[in-house]
């Protein structure tokens, strides 16, 4: 289980919404109202899995940054602020 924040280019949100929601191991995507876009609940069998689901993330066209991944791992709660980025 892992838990994300993204960011889409200003105007291009539901089209966002709808690519993100497409994307294997996207559980949920809820709309937010500031610095980010979204908020992502995702699902994996394993933490390489949700970090190759955010490089898929980072590399769509109008998402123009993500925030920390925040995972569970063996049971408690993994922050991986380095995978955070900004186009």
């Amino acid at each position: 289980m892992g838990f994300a924040l993204v960011k889409a280019v200003p105007g291009h949100e539901l089209s966002v919404l709808s690519d993100l929601q497409r994307l294997t191991g996207v559980k949920e995507a809820y709309q937010l109202f500031g610095e980010f876009s979204f908020f992502l609940v995702m699902d994996a069998e394993a933490s390489m899995e949700l970090i190759q689901l955010m490089e898929a993330v980072k590399e769509m066209d109008l998402v123009s940054g993500t925030g920390p991944l925040m995972q569970v791992v063996d049971g408690a709660w993994e922050i991986s602020y380095m995978r955070a980025s900004v186009k």
